[in-house]
């Protein structure tokens, strides 16, 4: 997190990606931590498109696809494609 806070801090977009999809995959292993990981990777997602760096946009899209699944919120893996 205190790596977060300096890369927001610097206004440096890559970093903050990277940090929140990190954090984001700390959360996603625990059942109960999910909902964290989809905060995270629904804020790195739109910086991901920002900065047009396809591998961040794939992995936050297969991420966030796997929690709306285990979800059973199907309407939003649609939305992903």
């Amino acid at each position: 997190m205190k790596s977060l806070k300096i890369a927001e801090e610097m206004k440096d977009t890559l970093r903050i990606v990277t940090n929140c999809i990190n954090i984001g995959a700390v959360y996603f292993n625990k059942k109960a931590t999910k909902n964290q990981a989809q905060e995270f990777y629904l804020r790195a997602l739109p910086l991901s498109e920002q900065i047009k760096d396809n591998d961040a946009i794939g992995t936050v899209t297969v991420n966030l696809g796997e929690i709306y699944l285990e979800k059973k919120q199907l309407r939003f893996c649609i939305i992903l494609l």
